[in-house]
């Protein structure tokens, strides 16, 4: 009996254990790594149909495509693996580097004074928790190229 969030992976019957979503994306990779010639070297994703920005389907598409997985069901639980993996630790207050992307951290803000715009009266505005990505120099040089 399988428990929630776990999967089967197509391993022979001997070596076929339950494991956590986490490990798919380790035993995905191997998978990659094992059939390096069929895979695409490069990512090759379409732009986006209205010019600007991703939807869910073709990020999932796009994500399926450069990391040569089977289907666009296998993307999205490598990223929602991946979205919480992230989220439960920026929530016990980790740093988390992405090479070539920069590295994501929870930052804590003083509390301070503003200004309501409508009455020019001071407000108090409490310290809080913010969520920060700080770029990598290569991220920085790709999109300013």
């Amino acid at each position: 009996m399988l428990l929630p969030g776990t999967v089967m992976l197509g391993r022979p019957a001997s070596v076929r254990k339950p494991i956590g979503l986490v490990f798919v994306i380790f035993w995905r990779i191997i998978d990659v790594a094992a059939k390096k010639d069929t895979c695409v070297k490069k990512c090759q994703c379409s732009a986006p149909k209205n010019g600007v920005q991703y939807s869910q389907s073709e990020f999932y598409e796009c994500l399926r495509s450069c990391a040569c997985l089977d289907s666009r069901k296998i993307a999205k639980s490598v990223y929602a693996a991946m979205a919480e993996m992230i989220q439960a630790s920026l929530k016990k207050g980790y740093k988390i580097p992405l090479p070539g992307i920069g590295k994501i951290q929870v930052r804590q803000t003083k509390p301070r004074i503003g200004r309501n715009p409508a009455t020019g009266e001071p407000i108090r505005i409490p310290a809080k928790k913010r969520v920060r990505l700080t770029p990598s120099k290569a991220l920085k040089d790709a999109v300013l190229k």
